[in-house]
């Protein structure tokens, strides 16, 4: 349920220059005294997608579904694993469209926010994927308003710190924060 919730509220809107992210906040996007900002976050190379919530997130989600469809999906409840497949690349283009949606903000805003799209479209494609499955075994997503759901969108990532092994750091701190949730 509690990925069902992420994925429910993880969404991606335009509004302006600002982008709304998982938790409702509003980022501004635009050009600041020749520096890019995105998310809240100057960027000076294609990495500064690792430093964007939304990313984190989105993370966050895959590695929960991947771990969700080895515990739950079997030969029996998806024979051909089908299911399988189009969750966890799902998932999987949600996360890298985001990563490459950002890394395209220095040269088109345009590319930017058509992949930042798709990748709302693939997320909301596994949303739909888990409310088959919760329906399917009889049971329902969490209320909006109910207090799982309430708890669930108070918690926000912390902000990243990266050092010089960004690689490294940004594992760690994906790992740490799916911990949260």
């Amino acid at each position: 349920m509690v990925i069902t919730s992420l994925v429910r509220n993880l969404e991606f809107a335009k509004y302006q220059d600002f982008y709304l992210d998982v938790f409702g906040i509003y980022y501004d996007i635009t050009t600041t005294n020749q520096n890019k900002t995105i998310m809240g976050v100057k960027i000076s190379s294609t990495a500064g997608y690792m430093y964007t919530d939304m990313w984190v997130m989105a993370s966050i989600i895959q590695l929960g579904t991947f771990s969700f469809c080895r515990r739950f999906l079997n030969q029996h409840n998806d024979p051909c694993g089908r299911l399988f497949d189009q969750m966890t690349q799902a998932v999987r283009s949600g996360q890298s469209n985001i990563a490459e949606g950002v890394s395209r903000h220095q040269t088109s805003i345009e590319t930017e926010m058509r992949l930042v799209d798709v990748a709302r479209a693939s997320i909301n494609e596994l949303g739909n994927d888990y409310s088959f499955i919760l329906m399917a075994n009889k049971q329902v997503a969490w209320r909006n308003n109910g207090p799982n759901a309430i708890a669930l969108r108070a918690l926000k990532p912390d902000a990243p710190h990266y050092g010089e092994d960004v690689m490294h750091d940004m594992m760690e701190h994906v790992l740490m924060q799916k911990e949260r949730y």
